[in-house]
């Protein structure tokens, strides 16, 4: 789910649900892989024992519509955090995301906070794909990822045949390459610079051929450089999925990396 779409969604919740109305529930899964409907379910009851109760059979329909959406429909494919706020006849909202908010249950005004906090630890960054025929312009945020646009420039040659020696004595048909490359990827630019104008990214990520990364770098204005988290290599035509794939494998190698620097400046 989109952040933009989440906040309009909680403030017209707090406008819908008022105390001592509304059930805010957080089930989560901690590991990486998604959790089971029967975990969620168990992690349901073992929170309502928390609540006394004359407040259990009060929200009793409530929760048991949830039971009931999380056994019929829900699909923790992908997700490790679900959070639910019913009344005590109905589900008012749902959310599903791919991190990890610590299990909880509240019972009054809409608990939203852990939900903001984490909201505001996950950035949108754009994504940005390379290689001598095109470019493929990304955003991922709370993982999920859209494709926007393709800049297209035709192909940049690898190699051209040998006309004649006296110009491949004079350089020419690597100078000729160069220039075309150039023209290519300073339209990239260009179009990049366009595309975030209005898209709120926190950082970019680039990924290509190894030959282009550092290339299409230079063509970047110095803002753009200076948001430029990491690199990876990879072909340009591989699935959406792919992208999202490899693109959130280096974000994690990246947080480790900070993770592992923080640790030797504890340790030293």
């Amino acid at each position: 789910m989109e952040e933009s779409a989440v906040y309009p969604l909680i403030r017209n919740l707090n406008n819908i649900g008022k105390p001592p109305d509304v059930l805010t529930i957080y089930l989560s899964f901690p590991e990486k892989k998604s959790p089971s409907k029967t975990l969620l379910i168990t992690q349901l009851h073992s929170l309502l024992k928390k609540i006394n109760k004359k407040k259990r059979k009060e929200f009793n329909s409530g929760v048991e519509k949830i039971r009931t959406y999380i056994e019929d429909v829900l699909d923790t494919r992908g997700k490790r955090s679900f959070v639910f706020v019913a009344g005590n006849r109905k589900i008012l909202g749902i959310f599903e995301f791919e991190f990890y908010i610590p299990p909880s249950l509240k019972i009054g005004v809409i608990d939203s906070a852990p939900l903001y906090k984490k909201l505001s630890e996950y950035k949108k960054y754009m994504a940005l794909l390379v290689d001598r025929e095109k470019a493929r312009l990304f955003t991922v945020h709370l993982g999920r990822i859209k494709e926007h646009k393709e800049v297209f420039n035709g192909i940049v040659p690898q190699r051209v045949r040998e006309i004649n020696k006296a110009w491949m004595r004079q350089n020419k048909i690597f100078r000729h390459i160069e220039d075309h490359l150039n023209r290519h990827l300073k339209m990239i630019g260009e179009s990049v610079e366009e595309f975030v104008k209005d898209k709120s990214v926190s950082f970019i990520i680039i990924g290509g051929h190894k030959e282009l990364l550092f290339k299409i770098k230079k063509h970047l204005s110095k803002k753009l450089q200076s948001i430029i988290r990491g690199e990876f290599v990879t072909e340009l035509n591989i699935p959406l999925n792919d992208v999202l794939l490899q693109s959130k494998k280096l974000i994690e190698n990246l947080e480790k990396g900070k993770e592992l620097k923080r640790l030797e400046v504890r340790l030293s």
